[in-house]
């Protein structure tokens, strides 16, 4: 576990470190307003319960998924997920950006680009191959290309969706 380390960004100082149990009331709550927020979720029923086994998960497998929370003055106020993915052709693994998101009055307060460096670190700690940080922000006019970009990431590509049958 890596230590947590108080930063500052442009809206004062914050927390970014890894999530436990006991953050994932906030996290839900963090995650209900995103949901809500996004034109590529809200359509679709919360799950409040399905999301807690959801987090529950990547909280017990820290060697395999990084889980942050991201707080100011012990208040919740963004949140992290990556994890790591096999890749077909060779025998090591990949990182991948799952879910990130910041309260919209936090949102150019540093967080993300804290939450980028941890998911940098704790990739390379886990030797992986290549790093993936899909830029599809669920929340409108919210883009990380800049962000990732500056910590040398490369677009690749372009991601797809359809809505399936049984949605």
């Amino acid at each position: 576990m890596t230590p947590d380390v108080p930063s500052s960004g442009a809206l004062g100082a914050f927390v970014v470190r890894e999530a436990t149990v006991n953050d994932i009331d906030a996290v839900l709550h963090l995650g209900k307003a995103f949901h809500g927020s996004s034109p590529s979720y809200r359509d679709f029923h919360y799950d409040s319960e399905h999301t807690r086994r959801f987090l529950e998960r990547f909280v017990e497998d820290s060697q395999n998924a990084l889980f942050l929370v991201a707080e100011i003055q012990s208040e919740a106020v963004g949140f992290f997920v990556g994890t790591l993915a096999p890749i077909v052709f060779v025998s090591r693994a990949m990182s991948v950006q799952n879910l990130a998101y910041i309260t919209d009055e936090h949102r150019h307060s540093g967080i993300a680009d804290a939450f980028v460096r941890r998911f940098i670190k704790w990739s390379d700690q886990r030797e992986v191959l290549y790093m993936d940080f899909p830029d599809t922000s669920a929340v409108p006019d919210v883009s990380i290309a800049g962000l990732v970009e500056k910590h040398g990431f490369k677009r690749v590509g372009a991601n797809y969706r359809r809505v399936g049958a049984f949605a």
